[in-house]
């Protein structure tokens, strides 16, 4: 019986496969791959606001979810094949749904523009998590309840929050004083 020596890259690949298999290979392409709590987020994302009719749907072609539309990635560290989420730019892109918490997983995002679609329910408080986020655009949805449910422990990075034309309602908090670009307006 002869043994095939097969080179070092598919070794490791084959034992990648087998330490990580399952779910955990679905966002893994040869050579790059995302977060795998990242891509578990962006996919909850996409059930929830009836990813397959937004004006751009994903379709999911791709694995390696930085190709998706909207999605935009950078490599972790000195990693040449590790990413990871750092804006998501679904402006007009008709999400209808509420958020998941599961947005909070992004835990590496900078930017978050979903200005124009039809969010609905509560901002979630999963974004209170986001350490990096800097901007926040959710205007012209149907959010509803707090302006920003966790103000008080906001991202220090913060410096644009715009929230225009929702059915928020609450006090605007102390926290928020200081943000480069605040607009609450047309809310309840």
């Amino acid at each position: 019986m002869a043994v095939q020596i097969l080179p070092m890259h598919a070794w490791m690949v084959t034992i990648w496969l087998v330490v990580w298999g399952g779910s955990h290979a679905e966002a893994w392409l040869p050579g790059f791959f995302v977060v795998q709590k990242q891509q578990d987020a962006l996919l909850s994302l996409y059930a929830a606001t009836n990813g397959p009719e937004w004006t751009r749907s994903w379709g999911l072609n791709s694995n390696f979810s930085c190709d998706w539309h909207g999605v935009v990635c950078n490599q972790l560290g000195n990693s040449s094949y590790e990413w990871s989420v750092t804006e998501l730019h679904l402006k007009s892109s008709k999400l209808n749904g509420s958020l998941p918490d599961s947005i909070g997983d992004l835990n590496d995002l900078v930017v978050l523009d979903m200005d124009s679609n039809q969010l609905s329910g509560s901002i979630p408080q999963a974004l209170c998590h986001l350490s990096e986020l800097a901007v926040l655009v959710l205007s012209n949805n149907q959010l509803s309840g707090s302006v920003l449910p966790c103000a008080t422990g906001r991202s220090r990075k913060l410096r644009r929050l715009e929230l225009v034309n929702n059915q928020l309602n609450g006090v605007i908090p102390d926290s928020l004083q200081g943000i480069e670009r605040l607009q609450l307006a047309e809310n309840n």
